[in-house]
């Protein structure tokens, strides 16, 4: 996470980068193994969802684990002055609302709910979620399976050990 974390945060690098982690469930999620996708090529994630169909949900046994993770990478350049943030930051600040790169999108919800519909329609039990690496550091996973629920917030410390947030989790309907 460490590499990729610098990687997000280096000038000219405004890419999303996405992976697919899995493993077998043991009680506690557990990911044993990792895969590589293209990187954005227009600032957005490109999930490659034939080897997510075809290697993952459906050669997966039950309670298996499953996670689309990606990055949000750190704002680059001026297409982002005269965003909404920008210009009522205060306001959105006061209400929970971070800067741009910080938030988990709707297109963050909807793929996670994609993949659970995916899962169900070729009988899988698997135990998905989506963990999103932000520019700041934080190491946010969620799932959509019971509403939106916040699963874990870990925050990334250079050369540090990484230091768990206590914070309560959080479910709302979708």
């Amino acid at each position: 996470m460490d590499i990729l974390f610098n990687k997000i945060n280096q000038p000219q690098t405004n890419r999303e980068y996405p992976y697919a982690l899995f493993g077998a469930s043991a009680g506690e999620t557990t990911y044993q193994d990792y895969h590589a996708m293209k990187v954005g090529e227009k600032k957005v994630c490109q999930y490659d969802w034939n080897y997510i169909e075809e290697k993952i949900v459906s050669s997966h046994g039950e309670k298996s684990n499953f996670s689309l993770l990606h990055t949000h990478p750190k704002p680059d350049g001026d297409e982002f002055e005269g965003t909404l943030f920008s210009k009522y930051s205060n306001e959105l600040s006061e209400i929970g609302i971070k800067p741009q790169g910080l938030n988990i999108s709707i297109a963050d919800v909807y793929v996670n709910q994609y993949v659970e519909n995916l899962a169900k329609k070729l009988g899988k039990d698997l135990n998905i979620e989506s963990t999103i690496l932000m520019h700041d550091g934080s190491l946010i996973s969620f799932s959509t399976s019971n509403g939106l629920v916040l699963n874990n917030h870990i925050q990334l410390q250079r050369n540090k050990n990484i230091q768990h947030i206590k914070e309560p989790s959080f479910q709302r309907g979708i």
